[in-house]
C-alpha cells in the first residue's frame, strides 16, 4: 500500500498541513512528486484538487481513517506542479524536509488584501452645468465637484480628493442622480520604472554570439551556455537581443543578478526595450509589491523577471530563457537549508521547462569554465569591449615598502597622486575594500606571505584561544611571532573596514564629496538606487565601498579605480581564495575607463609579487584557470571532486562533538567498501554564536551521487536517533552534479 501526503491548495498561508491519503492499487505505478490528483475532502467527501508532496508506505494515522485518492489529473500541467517537482529536488540533493524546500520555493506569503482605486465615469461630462445646478441643490463642495465632472470624463476618486473635500455621501447623491458611476479597480503595487528607450545594434562579436546562440536552440540542443566576455564587452546587450526572440516566440524571460544593488540598473536597460513588461523581486520589497508582482507574472501581464535568488521561483506558465549575470557571484549559492546553487537549480528548472540557460561572466566561476571545456556547457566568448576601448592600465603598489618608508595611512602616496589628478580633470574615483564575512587577514606586512596550512594550503584563521587553525583538516598551529617566510616581525592580523576608509578619504581630500556603500548604509529598501544615482549622477566624487559596487555598474566617468587591500582575498581561509580575489579584482579594475577616457587602477598589497594578483592586473583569465586547474586537481579540490559538509551546532559542546563523531563513524560503516576522505569533526570558522558551538565535518568524493546518497542515510539515522534532538544539522554541496554546478 502506498500513502501520499498532499497539500490541497499550494498557494495557502500554511504549508505545513498536509493531508495523507491512500492509492487505488490501479494507479500505484503512476503517481509521482509534483503531480495533481482529485480526492474526497472533509466531511462532505467533496472533490478536491492537491498536489503530492509526498510517497511513502508507512501509514501516519489510523488505517481506517485514510481515504483514497480519486484520480490522477493527468490533462493539467501548472505551474505549481514545475515548481513542487523543484522543491522535491531541493530536498532531494540539498537536504533538509519537503516543508523547508516548499517554503523556499512557495514562500509564505503573509495576509495581504488586493489594493483597489474607486473610479469614476462622468455621465454629464461636458453638459450645461445651469441645468444640473437645478438638480443637485446648493453646497460649495457640490458646486466644486460638478464643475469637475463637466470637465473630466474619467478620474480616480483620490485624485479628485486632493482638491476637493469630497465624502461618501456627496458620491451617492451624484450617483441617484446619474451624474456618475463608480467601480471599483484593483491597482497594482508594483513600481513601474521608468527609462529612456535604449536603441543599439549588436557589433560583429556579439551578433556572432547571438547567431550561436540561436542555432543551437534550433537544432534542439539546450545545453547551458557560458558567455565568457572581458568587462564592458556588452553581455547584456546579448542577453536583451536573447530576450527579444524569446518574447516573440510568446514565451517568458527570468534574469538573474546577484546583488541587489544591481538590480535597478539591469530592469533600466531591461526597461528601455521592454517597457511595462518588466518587473523586479527582491526581499526589500514590502509583502505587498512581491504579492502583486508574482500575480501579475502568473497571468500573463509580465514577461520578464529580473532579481536575485529568489526570481528563479517566478510562477511563469512558459519559460523560455534563464538568464545567470555575474554567474561567479558566491551570492548565488543560498546558506540557509536547503543550500541550493542557484546555478545548478537554473539548470534543472529549465530541464522542465525544455528552454536554455545563458550564464555570463568576465570571470566566470573555475567550475563553469572547466565544464564549458569539457563540452557539458557551450562556450561563447567576447574578447573586446564594446566600443572597441582598451581596457584600463594597472599598477600594483607595495604596501611593505610604503609602512617602511613611514607612510601608515590606508592610502598609498601614489594612489592618493592620481586621485589628485582624477579630481583635477573632474572625473570620478571608485576606492573598493573586501572584507568577507567575519575574516580578517593574518599577513606578514613585510612580505605579504599569509601563514598556510602544510596540508590543505589554505590560510590558517586565528582563534580566540590564540592558535592558528585549518578549517578543511583541523590543523592546528600556535601563534607565530615571526614570518616563517622572512623572519619579519611585522606579523598579525589586518581588520579594515569601509566606514575607516571613508574617514581617512576625507581627511586627505577635504573638498572632495565622499559617498560609501556597504551592507552598514544599505539596509533601508531603496538604499542602493539612491547611492549608486547620486554618483552616476555627480554629485560626488569618491565612491568608497565592497564588494557590491564591483559588479555591473557602468559609470562612464570614472576613469580610477583603487583596491585597498587586495590580500584580505587572497589570504581567506578558503580553498576558493586564490579564485576569489582574482575575480574581484578583475571585476574592480574593470569599472574603469568604460567610456572615451582611458582608466587606471591601482592594486595595493603587501604581496606585489602573487600571480593571481598579477594575473588580474593583466585581466588574463585563461592563463589564471590554466593555473587554477592544476592546483584543484591535484588537492582533489571542485570541479575535480565533490565536497559534502555536515554542519552542525549545539549549546553543549561535547554533545555536538560526540553526535558529529557518530555520524563520521556511520558513515564510514555504510560506505565500507569505498575509501572516503573525511575532515574532521572539526570547529567552524567562527566556532561560537549566540552561546551555540558549532563543528563540522567534510567528506570527499570524486562521484556527487555518493555524497548525495550518505546525505540521504544520515538525515534517515539523524532522525531515529533522539540525541541528534538538540543538534541542528544542515548539509552543504559544493562541487558538482552531471556538470550542473553547486559552488
Amino acid at each position: 500500500m502506498l500513502y501520499l501526503d498532499i497539500i490541497v491548495d499550494i498557494n495557502c498561508d500554511d504549508l505545513d498541513r498536509s493531508f495523507q491519503y491512500k492509492v487505488p492499487q490501479a494507479l500505484e505505478d503512476r503517481v509521482k512528486i509534483g503531480m495533481m490528483v482529485s480526492f474526497p475532502f472533509g466531511k462532505s467527501n467533496k472533490s478536491q484538487k492537491g498536489y503530492i508532496i509526498g510517497i511513502s508506505k508507512k501509514a501516519k494515522i489510523e488505517e481506517d481513517r485514510i481515504k483514497y485518492i480519486d484520480d490522477i489529473i493527468t490533462s493539467e500541467e501548472t505551474v505549481e506542479t514545475k515548481l513542487l517537482a523543484m522543491a522535491y529536488h531541493l530536498k532531494e540533493y540539498y537536504g533538509g524536509n519537503m516543508i523547508m524546500a516548499l517554503k523556499t520555493v512557495f514562500p509564505v506569503k503573509k495576509q495581504v488584501q488586493h489594493k483597489e482605486r474607486i473610479f469614476i465615469r462622468s455621465k454629464v461630462f461636458n453638459h450645461n452645468i445651469d441645468d444640473l445646478r437645478e438638480k443637485l441643490g446648493r453646497g460649495k463642495i457640490k458646486e466644486e465637484f460638478l464643475q469637475y465632472i463637466v470637465n473630466n470624463q474619467f478620474f480616480y476618486l483620490d485624485e479628485v480628493k486632493k482638491h476637493i473635500n469630497i465624502n461618501k455621501k456627496h458620491l451617492d447623491e451624484f450617483e441617484v442622480l446619474k451624474f456618475i458611476t463608480r467601480e471599483s479597480r484593483e491597482i497594482f503595487r508594483n513600481e513601474i520604472i521608468k527609462s529612456e528607450k535604449n536603441d543599439f545594434q549588436l557589433n560583429t562579436s556579439q551578433r556572432e554570439v547571438y547567431n550561436n546562440i540561436i542555432r543551437r536552440w534550433y537544432s534542439g540542443n539546450y545545453i547551458p551556455t557560458l558567455l565568457y566576455g572581458v568587462t564592458g564587452s556588452g553581455k547584456t546587450n546579448i542577453y536583451i537581443e536573447l530576450a527579444k526572440h524569446v518574447i516573440e516566440k510568446g514565451k517568458d524571460v527570468i534574469c538573474l543578478i546577484p546583488e541587489i544593488a544591481l538590480t535597478h540598473s539591469m530592469v533600466e536597460r531591461f526597461c528601455g526595450h521592454f517597457r511595462e513588461k518588466v518587473s523586479f523581486l527582491h526581499s526589500r520589497l514590502y509583502s505587498g509589491e512581491k504579492y502583486d508582482t508574482l500575480r501579475q507574472a502568473k497571468s500573463g501581464n509580465i514577461k520578464i523577471m529580473i532579481g536575485p535568488r529568489s526570481a528563479l521561483f517566478t510562477p511563469f506558465k512558459n519559460v523560455g530563457l534563464i538568464i545567470i549575470d555575474e554567474e561567479h557571484d558566491a551570492s548565488y549559492k543560498s546558506e540557509t537549508v536547503p543550500c541550493y546553487d542557484t546555478r545548478e537549480l537554473a539548470i534543472f528548472r529549465a530541464s522542465l521547462e525544455n528552454c536554455p540557460v545563458v550564464m555570463g561572466s568576465a570571470t566566470p566561476s573555475l567550475e563553469s569554465y572547466y565544464y564549458a571545456k569539457e563540452g557539458i556547457y557551450a562556450l561563447e566568448k567576447l574578447e573586446n569591449r564594446f566600443n572597441m576601448q582598451e581596457l584600463p592600465t594597472c599598477e600594483i603598489v607595495d604596501m611593505g615598502k610604503e609602512l617602511k618608508s613611514g607612510n601608515r595611512s590606508i592610502l598609498s602616496r601614489r594612489l592618493i597622486e592620481e586621485i589628485q589628478h582624477s579630481l583635477r580633470e573632474n572625473m570620478q574615483v571608485m576606492l573598493f575594500l573586501n572584507r568577507r564575512g567575519y575574516y580578517s587577514c593574518f599577513i606578514c606586512k613585510e612580505c605579504g606571505e599569509g601563514i598556510k596550512c602544510p596540508h590543505c594550503d589554505v590560510s590558517l584563521t586565528l582563534h580566540n584561544n590564540g592558535n592558528l587553525v585549518c578549517h578543511y583538516c583541523n590543523y592546528t598551529s600556535p601563534m607565530v611571532k615571526t614570518c616563517p617566510k622572512c623572519n619579519s616581525k611585522y606579523i598579525g592580523n589586518i581588520s579594515m573596514g569601509t566606514q575607516k576608509v571613508e574617514e581617512e578619504v576625507q581627511r586627505v581630500f577635504p573638498k572632495a564629496r565622499v559617498l560609501r556603500m556597504d551592507y552598514d548604509n544599505t539596509r533601508s529598501k531603496n538604499a542602493h538606487r539612491e547611492i549608486l544615482a547620486k554618483f552616476g549622477n555627480k554629485e560626488a566624487d569618491i565612491l568608497v565601498g565592497t564588494q557590491m559596487i564591483v559588479k555591473g555598474h557602468d559609470f562612464e566617468d570614472v576613469n580610477l579605480v583603487g583596491v585597498l587591500l587586495a590580500d584580505m582575498a587572497i589570504n581567506s581561509p578558503s580553498y576558493k581564495s586564490n579564485e576569489t580575489c582574482f575575480q574581484l579584482l578583475t571585476q574592480v579594475v574593470g569599472r574603469a575607463g568604460r567610456s572615451k577616457v582611458k582608466g587606471k587602477a591601482i592594486i595595493q598589497s603587501f604581496n606585489p609579487d602573487n600571480s593571481t594578483i598579477n594575473l588580474a592586473a593583466k585581466q588574463d583569465y585563461l592563463e589564471f584557470y590554466k593555473n587554477e586547474i592544476l592546483f584543484r586537481k591535484l588537492m582533489s579540490y571542485p570541479p575535480v571532486s565533490s565536497m559534502l559538509f555536515i554542519l552542525a551546532e549545539a549549546e553543549n559542546k561535547d554533545l555536538l562533538y560526540k553526535g558529529l563523531e557518530y555520524l563520521k563513524k556511520y558513515a564510514i560503516a555504510i560506505m565500507r567498501d569505498r575509501l572516503l576522505k573525511i575532515i574532521g569533526p572539526a570547529p567552524q570558522v567562527i566556532e561560537k554564536i549566540r552561546d551555540n558551538y558549532r563543528g563540522l565535518i567534510i567528506i570527499k568524493d570524486e562521484d556527487y551521487n555518493i555524497l548525495i546518497y550518505i546525505k540521504d542515510k544520515l538525515e534517515e539515522y539523524i532522525s531515529i536517533n533522539s540525541g541528534y534532538n538538540k543538534i541542528a544539522i544542515k548539509f552543504d554541496f559544493i562541487g558538482g552534479k552531471n556538470g550542473n554546478t553547486t559552488n
